[in-house]
């Protein structure tokens, strides 16, 4: 999968970017968050192919691969020529931005706009209308909410930046007259509203210090400042001089400001009482010096608006209040009461872990560029080659006849097969025990009790089908030397698949009738083996709940079909299979066992398998295990990537404990 991400850095570019785990090193969150996400995600998942665009290619990692585009057109046309799919962009209120959303469709590759900041209206409903432009990603809610009765909301999805927050770790000795302010001192930002009410602080806490960090070329180096040398003259003299000064013109002592600061600021941070972010609130959709502040274990400082909402629980990890009163009010509680203070501070860092870690965010990422793909063309390699109308048409006809007897809806299901050119006609042959259903020259056998959506898959090829559902290519796929594990194999679709390439397939399936037709469907495969049991996190028996719907027999409650009776169940783990077959090791497992997923993954535990494919439909009670085994896999050493509800996993090192 090949991305490209273009990062506007022209007016920062002799900034070290080149270890960006380390902290921010001192400019805006937007440059900054481009430069993270693209290395992580290259960090994480070798199978993307990611170049990064930049006006300047010096100081960025060098372990990305990076190409010179003096603005977005240049490289937009660069991506192309690189053959790369998606294109993530911020736009801006540039003449180029403006130029390229003016002819967005004519380009053939994906966009994917990343709105750190919101575009204006008319670039909004341009985005909206591109049929290329398949993604509109706000990175807060507050965000997400303010923009989603647009035009442009089918294409909302909202992810939050990431977060490095291991530069943030260990504790520092707090003090307790120090208040820091974090950010760009441009209007927009509302440093002037804390200038305003630093003396009435003063009035109160009459030791206490402010130290700002931060400057008016945060965000452009050449821009050109006031006489104090801290932000622009226009903004010096109208909103800071006036509050800040002394007769003579100077800073007041209890004021110092630090200018820019790269992750030398991050000991400031740690050792203040709270941090105050933009007082305003106004244009922050996630704010990152809040993060910083945050993970460093300070408590902020804020305005209850927009963003900051995101970030900053009120009460819980800082205090949240509107206009200069409450300003200045909650600025004097931190330092008034500084163990409230800290006990709010305290509570930053698992926050941020939560909600901002890279492993998440990335996880949510790749889920979007996976659902992308999955959605390109007609011969897609992942999901059935079916327009959208099409398949929910194809649902309507299924509803329509299911009140008939089986046999008059498969015919006539197998008709309409016909009137597609994009499928395999479908010949069907009803015996006694079993519905015998051939396309391309392949033919299954199925129990009678078969749902119809298998006639959906069968005319598309119903071993591609389920290959297409249980790999995703270039991350987790068997080659033909491997050892496969196919649980809740059923009829053998997915078993035959993997058969076919070489692989030699343990077949676990808990239904003596579909292990039945498993071995008739499969028997020309000398390398698949029959295992008619269970998997669990146990060596035993158990009872499983039997039902009319072949596919849905479970050891829980089935979601569907009618309850026929219980049945005893020989189960095995995933290390007793491995060790009953005299295996090293099993290279993939697909697991698909009706909600008890979770509990097969806690039986892998001395033979951990490299390559999985789960499915986490939900199926306990209506929920998902996905979360859980999610977790558990990346405690084990996993990298994952979901995609609707199957959730892959490739083991970052192939290992056997012993």
């Amino acid at each position: 999968m090949k991305i490209a991400f273009y990062i506007e850095n022209g007016n920062i570019k002799s900034v070290d970017l080149r270890v960006p785990e380390l902290g921010n090193p001192g400019i805006g969150g937007t440059e900054f968050n481009f430069v993270t996400l693209s290395l992580e995600l290259h960090k994480q998942f070798d199978f993307l192919d990611i170049t990064v665009f930049a006006q300047s290619t010096q100081q960025l990692p060098m372990s990305l691969k990076v190409k010179k585009a003096n603005h977005c057109i240049e490289a937009v046309e660069h991506a192309i020529a690189l053959g790369c799919e998606f294109f993530v962009w911020r736009p801006t209120v540039r003449d180029d931005a403006e130029v390229l959303i003016k002819k967005i469709n004519s380009y053939p590759i994906k966009f994917i706009i990343w709105a750190h900041n919101t575009p204006k209206l008319e670039f909004i409903q341009a985005l909206a209308k591109a049929d290329n432009v398949r993604r509109f990603i706000p990175v807060g809610e507050w965000q997400l909410r303010a923009i989603k009765n647009q035009d442009i909301q089918h294409k909302l999805t909202r992810i939050h930046n990431g977060f490095h927050h291991k530069a943030y770790t260990g504790r520092v000795d707090k003090d307790p007259n120090l208040v820091v302010y974090t950010g760009s001192l441009i209007a927009t930002k509302g440093f002037g509203l804390l200038a305003q009410v630093w003396p009435k602080v003063l009035e109160k806490c009459p030791n206490a210090e402010l130290v700002v960090v931060g400057s008016g070329q945060l965000y452009n180096r050449n821009a050109k400042l006031g006489p104090w040398g801290i932000a622009g003259e226009a903004f010096e003299q109208d909103h800071i001089i006036p509050y800040l000064s002394d007769e003579q013109g100077n800073v007041i002592p209890s004021v110092t400001f630090k200018g820019v600061m790269g992750i030398e600021k991050i000991a400031l941070l740690k050792r203040a009482i709270c941090g105050v972010v933009n007082p305003t609130g106004k244009g922050e959709n996630c704010p990152g010096s809040a993060i910083e502040f945050l993970a460093a274990g300070t408590a902020v400082v804020s305005a209850e608006n927009e963003g900051m909402l995101d970030v900053v629980d009120d009460g819980i990890s800082g205090l949240l209040g509107n206009g200069a009163d409450e300003l200045a009010t909650n600025i004097c509680c931190m330092l008034v009461h500084p163990d409230y203070a800290k006990t709010l501070g305290d509570n930053g860092p698992e926050i941020i872990r939560q909600r901002f870690d890279y492993e998440l965010i990335c996880d949510e990422w790749i889920r979007l560029f996976a659902e992308e793909q999955s959605h390109s063309s007609y011969d897609d390699r992942y999901f059935l080659p079916l327009p959208k109308s099409e398949l929910q048409c194809d649902v309507a006809i299924r509803r329509a006849v299911r009140t008939l007897p089986k046999a008059e809806q498969f015919a006539l299901y197998a008709n309409v097969t016909r009137l597609n050119a994009g499928r395999f006609p479908l010949t069907l042959q009803h015996n006694e025990d079993h519905w015998q259903v051939s396309a391309n020259d392949t033919s299954f056998s199925f129990p009678l009790g078969i749902p119809s959506v298998k006639l959906l898959m069968c005319s598309f090829g119903y071993d591609d089908w389920l290959y297409r559902k249980y790999t995703l290519p270039g991350f987790v796929e068997p080659n033909g030397s491997d050892t496969v594990l196919d649980c809740g194999t059923f009829a053998g679709g997915f078993a035959y698949a993997v058969a076919r390439l070489g692989c030699k397939v343990i077949c676990v399936e808990p239904d003596a009738q579909n292990c039945h037709f498993i071995k008739q469907n499969l028997a020309h495969f000398d390398h698949v083996y029959i295992e008619q049991a269970g998997l669990h996190d146990h060596i035993g028996a158990m009872d499983m709940n039997c039902v009319d719907n072949p596919v849905e027999h479970s050891f829980l409650i089935p979601d569907s079909g009618n309850l026929l009776g219980k049945k005893s169940i020989p189960v095995f783990t995933l290390d007793a299979i491995t060790e009953n077959y005299g295996l090293q090791r099993i290279d993939f497992a697909k697991i698909e066992a009706e909600g008890v997923e979770w509990e097969i993954i806690k039986g892998m535990q001395k033979y951990l398998i490299p390559k999985l494919a789960i499915d986490c439909s939900p199926e306990r009670d209506g929920e998902s295990p996905m979360a859980e085994i999610k977790a558990e896999l990346i405690a084990l050493g996993y990298q994952t990537v979901s995609r609707g509800w199957i959730l892959f996993a490739k083991l970052n090192r192939i290992m056997s404990l012993i």
